[in-house]
């Protein structure tokens, strides 16, 4: 098959969302330093109503949303109406995640945050191919009921406590209200996930379609980083991100990589690779101060569009190959010259290197991390070095002794190539703009 059965519909769309990005992206930054936003804790924040509010964390992740709603419409090349239910369910979820990202008042928060995530349990149980889609229901709901309840309890006692839902009054003054405030940051650090609360990801991203699995890594793991910065900031960060758990979760990290070394199957080495990448967060909120804690958006905004072009090409090769093994996947690109560029492509994106988001991240945070001891400094470096050389070394193994050099287009690259490309160059371009 060649360019003649492409349809064109999947790069029209990528190319809207990539330029409604750029005007989005643009506006922003006008607005930011003409001085129209308001000035908050040092940096700008526009007040829409006591409902919303729109800062420099509500918009790097509004335009990471922007970014998966590409990915989802421009996603097979099958025809919309086969895929109508999940598309929309997907939408949903997608508009709820944005909602969420700019939202003020903490009960609609909690509210919205639910949605978001209840579209994705549904195409879990209806929508995954797999055979272990029970289990991982299981899980997930599980995960979302255990989680909400403690976050609910915890909004309703402050806001009557304070008489009011603005989450950045509340003062925690009393053991009680710390014991709900951590409890309400544990809820939080389970949605991320972060350890010891990360066994549900693993399995879920395994048995999950692809497209969900490209959801939760890239916002709703975001979602529960944001969720501690609008419900928790009080306790930030000696309570709940405190030094000893920070360097827990770095320990950790480390046992992530390696576990990712020991996997066959391209979705669980890519969800183990995220777990260990987010394991991060907490070292830039404990190093950082509140002014300058966009730098820990921008790094999660970098983390889920590598997550996203990963999902997306393990599906192509997937499709190709008919497994998610990495010795069968192997075959995939040796008929295909722009199927390997691609792969590099794609484990530059996912090792951090310069000069991506994450790699933005990864050095302003083992800077600060030096006026905190060697501890933090050894354990951030040998970070950002598993990180980088896990990924390379599958790379090679992946590339090396090609024996078929044939040129062929599998039909699935030319489907998924536009939405590559843009996550990919959008994950190097911002780190120039940002």
């Amino acid at each position: 098959m060649g360019f003649r059965g492409f349809c064109w519909v999947p790069g029209v769309l990528a190319s809207i969302m990539s330029f409604y990005s750029v005007a989005y992206f643009l506006i922003h930054c006008v607005m930011a330093h003409s001085g129209l936003y308001l000035l908050y804790y040092g940096d700008f924040t526009h007040h829409i109503s006591e409902y919303y509010l729109y800062d420099s964390f509500s918009f790097y992740m509004t335009l990471g949303s922007i970014f998966f709603v590409m990915v989802i419409f421009s996603w097979s090349g099958s025809k919309i109406s086969d895929k109508f239910l999940p598309i929309v369910m997907l939408s949903v979820s997608v508009g709820f995640s944005i909602v969420s990202f700019c939202c003020h008042h903490a009960l609609l928060f909690w509210g919205v945050y639910e949605l978001t995530i209840l579209p994705l349990l549904f195409l879990v149980l209806w929508w995954s191919p797999y055979s272990e889609r029970y289990t991982a229901f299981v899980y997930f709901s599980s995960y979302l009921f255990f989680t909400s309840l403690p976050v609910l309890v915890g909004v309703l006692w402050f806001s009557m406590k304070s008489g009011h839902y603005n989450a950045s009054l509340w003062v925690v003054d009393g053991g009680y209200d710390r014991v709900m405030m951590l409890l309400m940051g544990v809820a939080f650090i389970t949605k991320i996930p972060l350890p010891p609360f990360h066994v549900w990801l693993p399995l879920v991203h395994a048995e999950a379609s692809t497209a969900v699995s490209i959801c939760l890594s890239g916002y709703v793991m975001k979602m529960g980083v944001f969720g501690i910065f609008r419900l928790c900031g009080p306790a930030l960060p000696d309570k709940i991100f405190s030094y000893p758990y920070v360097c827990v979760v770095l320990l950790f990290s480390l046992v992530f990589f390696f576990s990712a070394v020991c996997e066959l199957d391209g979705k669980r080495w890519l969800a183990f690779l995220s777990l260990g990448h987010i394991a991060i967060v907490p070292l830039g909120v404990y190093v950082m101060d509140f002014s300058s804690q966009s730098v820990v958006f921008i790094y999660c905004l970098g983390h889920g569009l590598s997550a996203a072009l990963g999902f997306k090409l393990l599906s192509i090769l997937g499709s190709e190959k008919g497994s998610r093994n990495w010795l069968l996947l192997k075959g995939a690109n040796e008929g295909s010259g722009l199927l390997c560029h691609l792969l590099i492509w794609f484990f530059v994106v996912v090792s951090g290197f310069p000069f991506t988001l994450q790699f933005f991240g990864d050095v302003t945070f083992i800077i600060l991390s030096k006026k905190f001891g060697y501890i933090p400094l050894l354990l951030v470096a040998m970070f950002i070095f598993l990180s980088g050389i896990i990924p390379m070394v599958l790379l090679g193994g992946l590339v090396v002794r090609r024996e078929n050099t044939a040129s062929r287009v599998p039909p699935s690259v030319l489907w998924g190539l536009p939405s590559l490309v843009v996550l990919g160059v959008w994950n190097f371009g911002l780190f120039l703009l940002c």
